[in-house]
């Protein structure tokens, strides 16, 4: 990059996260995909964000026990939601991809964590700290929401760690309510039913779940 352009990158994304970068080749690699080194900040960035959720959630949530804690931190770090976050806070403008790349969830969630990976480089533990409690904290505050498990994620993730046909969701409406069926290989494996679609899902899926992992399917 020309130096008028990298002085425009640095004073945007220090506005976007509020510090000041010493190191903006630390940032640019994080934002970058896709090379070893993204992949290396990456891997810190899982490990400090995994630690300060961690902490935030004991401190908003004392009455959790170790399967909550374990259920909301999975809820607020898996790719999705780090995705989600990303776009929300405005860092996607900011990703460098190679000529027709597209955007997913994954690319997205990765530069997020890398990005975290690079601050704490840069800036040390205190500084990201405080831009995830930041990010975060309104995140952590409602428990009804961080406990609340997506089975259909749970569902396609079993499924192609075991090697298996990805499900299909078949749903109706009737009488106010709708019902789902999973087929996995044109076999119906779980039913559900809910005032949305969304809701009779999740029910099927939560059930394939039960049934694929207690039986030999």
């Amino acid at each position: 990059m020309r130096k008028a352009v990298l002085k425009a990158f640095k004073k945007q994304i220090e506005k976007m996260i509020n510090i000041q970068v010493n190191n903006l080749s630390l940032i640019k690699d994080a934002l970058t995909h896709k090379s070893e080194r993204q992949e290396q900040l990456e891997f810190i960035g899982d490990a400090v964000l995994g630690l300060v959720i961690s902490k935030m959630l004991c401190q908003t949530h004392p009455e959790f026990g170790e399967g909550n804690l374990t259920i909301a931190r999975s809820n607020l770090v898996n790719k999705k939601y780090l995705c989600n976050k990303f776009r929300e806070i405005g860092l996607n403008k900011f990703l460098d991809l190679q000529t027709g790349v597209e955007e997913t969830e994954r690319i997205m969630g990765d530069a997020f964590e890398a990005l975290i990976g690079a601050i704490f480089i840069d800036k040390g533990f205190e500084v990201i700290s405080d831009l995830i409690n930041k990010w975060f904290k309104l995140d952590i505050i409602d428990a009804s929401i961080l406990l609340e498990r997506d089975y259909k994620t749970e569902l396609q993730e079993y499924l192609q760690k075991k090697g298996l046909s990805l499900p299909q969701y078949i749903s109706i409406e009737k009488e106010k309510l709708f019902h789902t069926s999973i087929f996995i290989n044109n076999k119906m494996i779980s039913t559900g039913k809910g005032l949305t679609k969304k809701a009779a899902e999740q029910e099927a899926a939560s059930q394939a779940l039960y049934i694929i992992k207690e039986t030999t399917y």
